[in-house]
C-alpha cells in the first residue's frame, strides 16, 4: 500500500492541471473568471482543491477496498469519546496558540501568510456577502476537514505508520506532506500547517482513529478561518 502514498497530492496535480494547463489552453482568465463567479480568487483555488480532494477520496476509497480492508484502515474506527473531544478542543486551543510563533517566524524571514497572486488580505474578504459566508461554512468545516483527514490522516499517516520503524520521523513526513499539499496557499501559511500538523498526527496516533481529528480540523476551519475574522472586521469599523 506505501507505493500509493503520492496520491495524496493528486489533487494538488489536478490544481495546478486546471489553473496552468487548462485554463491558458481556454483562453481564459482566472482572475476574471473569479470575478465572474463572484468570488474572489482564493475562493475559487478553494473550489478547484476540493473538487480535486472528492476525487481523490473516490480514488482512495478503491484502493482500500480492493486491497481487501475496510473503512476501519481510513480510521473509522472507536467512537468519539469524551476523552476524544476534550482532545481535540485542546489541540485546536495549542494549534490556534501557534499564530503568533508563525507570525514572528514570518516577519524574520519577510514572509507573507498567503502569495500576493490570490489577493486575500484577510479571510474576511470570503465573507462579505451571505452567499460567501454560506459557502465557507460548507467547504471549510464541513466539507475540507473530514475530506483531508482521510486523506492525510487515515491514509498518509497510516502507511508512514506502517512502513516507517521512526515515529520522530512520521511525525515530520505527516507535517511536510500535508504543508506541502498546501502550497498553493502561501509560505506562512504551510509552516503553520507544518507546526500544527503535530498536534493532530500526536491526536490521531493517540486514538487510532480519524473522528477527534476532523472534529478538532472542523474547529479550526470554523473558528480560525470564519469566525475570528468575521469578528475582527466587526471591531476595525
Amino acid at each position: 500500500m506505501f507505493v500509493y502514498l503520492p496520491l495524496v497530492w493528486l489533487y494538488v496535480g489536478i490544481t495546478a492541471l486546471v489553473i496552468y494547463v487548462i485554463f491558458p489552453i481556454a483562453s481564459l482568465n482566472f482572475k476574471k473568471v473569479s470575478q465572474k463567479l463572484g468570488f474572489n480568487q482564493g475562493q475559487l483555488l478553494n473550489l478547484i482543491y476540493l473538487i480535486g480532494e472528492i476525487i481523490t477520496v473516490i480514488i482512495i476509497f478503491y484502493i482500500v477496498k480492493e486491497n481487501g480492508f475496510t473503512l476501519e484502515y481510513l480510521g473509522f474506527s472507536g467512537k468519539l469519546s469524551l476523552t476524544a473531544v476534550s482532545y481535540a478542543i485542546g489541540g485546536f486551543i495549542l494549534s490556534f496558540a501557534l499564530f503568533p510563533i508563525v507570525d514572528v517566524i514570518n516577519k524574520k524571514f519577510g514572509w507573507g501568510m498567503y502569495w500576493k497572486k490570490w489577493e486575500v488580505k484577510n479571510f474576511a474578504e470570503n465573507l462579505k456577502t451571505k452567499r460567501n459566508l454560506i459557502l465557507m461554512i460548507i467547504m471549510w468545516p464541513i466539507l475540507f476537514a473530514p475530506l483531508e483527514e482521510m486523506i492525510f490522516r487515515g491514509f498518509a499517516l497510516h502507511l508512514l505508520l506502517e512502513n516507517l520503524n521512526n515515529l520522530f520521523l512520521v511525525y515530520i513526513f505527516s507535517s511536510l506532506i500535508f504543508a506541502i499539499a498546501h502550497c498553493f496557499i502561501g509560505p506562512g501559511a504551510m509552516l503553520y500547517i507544518f507546526l500544527g500538523t503535530f498536534i493532530i498526527s500526536f491526536i490521531y496516533i493517540t486514538f487510532n482513529s480519524i473522528y477527534p481529528c476532523i472534529l478538532m480540523h472542523s474547529l479550526c476551519n470554523l473558528i480560525g478561518g470564519i469566525i475570528v475574522p468575521l469578528i475582527e472586521e466587526r471591531w476595525s469599523k
